[in-house]
């Protein structure tokens, strides 16, 4: 990839090692590869217009140029990994994957490596600079070209699931938020959430979030029963954004599973035709945990600790566009009572773009151990009828819960067949991992 940009930041990049080096020792050949971290800006917006350029090969996904092939002109692959037996007459830019040249593979140019690695430099020739960063690039794909996902802004979701984060790297601010909550539902209606986001400057700065939970379920009255809050706050430490440690307080409505729709589905099925296909519970409490997230990987790890009070709700009487007078579907009763918990977490992200992938692994895991709680299922009635009392109700008597531990794990996988296909797959798994029953508000169901 000849260009003035990249050109200069790998002379820049194979002149340190070069000055570093010990009388009498070799110098480094220039196909050595120059290995970094962090992926410069100058670089990332080069890697796009190179892929960009019409004269460039496209290649998506697993990609092998076999040893009795030539490819003449600049060659770019999408997703990796890249395995090189022949010969590429040009410049080879590999985004999101790895490099393996077999012995006897010949690069005349450039070979350019963003959130991978090369493998097996020994046996094959590469003409030009060979550079590898281990920072991904973070892009959108639109069809046979790619833009970069602006870098200075990036979506953290924070421990327990919940809205997060939007920050501007390395840079401090104040600002006023006003957004929607999760989902248009039954029980809260829209759920607005309000308050200021202050973050510190620094390489550790200080966050700190604190918004008020409005419900607007029965229209524009300020009762106290509608009012929620969610407050948190986060230190970063060791001066990398690699571990920040944190907590919060909160006195929210959370949906028992939202793994089946997405808020906007759920909440357009909510709001236009009188189907809220989620249930919900209330939880108040407080919680502190610690973040890994080692540099230039994309790999995120928690550790944490809740302190929670759960209580069942009951639906509202939001309006709805279609069947507004129909009743709503009952909420379930919960567990109810205090609930203390030990939690671990880790995720592992490699897609393009968070919020519409076409290529990558999304995984994510969480196990919860209850160190102690008196969670109590209500006693009931049951309306649907029972021949074996001899009536049309029968009672439900109430269940107290036990400790239990409980896992929790996601696994998507998005592929980009061509510019205008997918291919996506997913495996949810979910449950008691002790044998222990588990309250309702953490079973999961199919449906």
């Amino acid at each position: 990839m000849r260009t003035p940009h990249l050109a200069l930041a790998a002379l820049l990049l194979a002149a340190a090692p070069a000055a570093a080096q010990e009388p009498g020792e070799a110098a480094a050949s220039p196909a050595d590869t120059v290995r970094r971290l962090d992926l410069p800006p100058e670089v990332a917006d080069e890697v796009v217009r190179f892929f960009n350029d019409r004269r460039t090969l496209h290649f998506s996904g697993r990609t092998r140029i076999p040893e009795a092939r030539s490819v003449s002109g600049d060659v770019a692959v999408l997703g990796g990994p890249l395995v090189v037996a022949g010969r590429v007459e040009g410049d080879v830019v590999v985004v999101n994957g790895d490099v393996e040249l077999l012995p006897g593979a010949v690069v005349d140019g450039d070979l350019t490596v963003v959130g991978g690695e090369v493998r097996g430099m020994d046996g094959a020739r590469v003409g030009g600079e060979v550079l590898a960063y281990a920072e991904r690039l973070r892009y959108v794909d639109r069809g046979d070209r790619i833009a970069l996902v602006d870098r200075a802004r990036r979506s953290e979701r924070d421990r327990d699931g919940e809205r997060g984060w939007e920050r501007d790297a390395g840079l401090g601010r104040a600002t006023f938020l006003v957004t929607s909550g999760q989902s248009y539902n039954r029980v809260e209606g829209l759920p607005v959430l309000f308050g200021p986001l202050i973050e510190t400057e620094g390489s550790n700065p200080f966050r700190v979030r604190a918004l008020a939970v409005y419900r607007t379920e029965n229209g524009p009255f300020l009762r106290t029963e509608r009012w929620g809050h969610d407050v948190s706050a986060e230190q970063f430490l060791g001066g990398r954004r690699e571990l920040r440690v944190g907590g919060g307080v909160y006195s929210v409505v959370a949906p028992i599973e939202d793994w089946h729709l997405s808020d906007t589905e759920n909440g357009l099925s909510t709001f236009l035709f009188h189907r809220d296909f989620r249930d919900h519970y209330e939880r108040k409490g407080w919680n502190a945990y610690a973040t890994v997230e080692p540099r230039g990987t994309p790999l995120s790890v928690t550790a944490g600790y809740r302190s929670e009070r759960h209580g069942s709700v009951a639906a509202g009487d939001p309006w709805t566009i279609f069947d507004n007078g129909d009743p709503w579907r009952p909420q379930p009763l919960v567990g109810e009572g205090r609930l203390n918990s030990v939690f671990a977490s880790a995720a592992l992200d490699t897609r393009n773009d968070r919020d519409e992938p076409s290529t990558g692994w999304w995984v994510q895991g969480e196990v919860e151990h209850a160190l102690n709680h008196d969670l109590v299922r209500p006693a009931a009635l049951n309306l649907v009828p029972d021949p074996g009392f001899g009536g049309p109700t029968s009672p439900v008597p109430a269940e107290a819960y036990g400790t239990f531990t409980r896992g929790l794990l996601d696994v998507r996988r998005y592929n980009r067949i061509d510019p205008e296909s997918r291919l996506n797959l997913r495996l949810l798994l979910g449950g008691s991992l002790d044998g222990s029953a588990l309250p309702p508000q953490r079973q999961h169901a199919l449906n």
